[in-house]
């Protein structure tokens, strides 16, 4: 059974320019000029108790820690991250998505995709639905089917509404389960406690890990190891 909870970044080449995260730790900063619109990036958030839970029911591309995606969508002829966090659907710098978080080296926690060839024009067309939804709630229930997204939502219906209704990724059963234990962890107890709602177990939904590991997907950046994969 596939796990829930909730774009990226090609080819980053490293310049002697430094970015500081939220905790205070230095980013190196980068030339995103090879980013393409429609490339994903997956992020592992350090915001506590509930990213912890998060990535202890998903496991992300070779056992990255995923908690958060995003894609790239172009306005005014700039890229930006259209990610659904917070409260809302809405548009943030590269720089600010990548210096979200940082990894004991200080690089970003950051794993970018793209789809793999033949998808290219699909990714573009996902780009363009994605940001239609900005200024949509957040789901914070992780429900399926409302008015509101939650970050792998926003980019399921995004490729859905791309690829002529038809799903392009999958809605899967969810997980609040330990894999060690089989049993709804605390911290999803106490999540769901304070929305007034059962805990979702087993409703159809999608995940920012699970998504990582796509067959559809080339990982064309993984985080500290600064590979770049050049499509022609």
């Amino acid at each position: 059974m596939k796990k829930l909870i909730f774009l990226f970044l090609v080819g980053l080449f490293f310049i002697p320019k430094i970015l500081f995260s939220q905790s205070g730790a230095q980013v190196p900063a980068y030339d995103f000029s090879l980013f393409k619109e429609g490339d994903l990036l997956f992020q592992d958030i350090d915001c506590g108790p509930l990213c912890d839970a998060i990535e202890g029911v998903t496991q992300g591309h070779q056992g990255f820690d995923i908690s958060h995606m995003g894609i790239l969508v172009k306005k005014d002829d700039s890229l930006w991250v259209c990610e659904a966090i917070d409260k809302v659907v809405h548009l943030t710098s590269i720089p600010d998505f990548m210096k979200r978080t940082s990894n004991r080296d200080g690089d970003p926690k950051v794993l970018g995709a793209r789809l793999i060839d033949g998808y290219s024009s699909l990714a573009k067309k996902a780009a363009k639905e994605a940001i239609k939804y900005v200024g949509t709630p957040y789901d914070s229930k992780f429900s399926d089917g409302d008015v509101s997204l939650y970050c792998s939502e926003l980019i399921y219906y995004s490729f859905k509404n791309a690829n002529g209704g038809k799903d392009f990724f999958k809605l899967e059963p969810m997980t609040f389960n330990s894999p060690e234990t089989g049993k709804i962890l605390e911290e999803w107890k106490k999540y769901f406690i304070e929305l007034n709602i059962p805990v979702p177990e087993g409703m159809l939904g999608c995940n920012p890990a699970a998504y990582s590991k796509s067959d559809k997907l080339d990982i064309i950046y993984d985080s500290g190891d600064f590979i770049i994969k050049e499509k022609e």
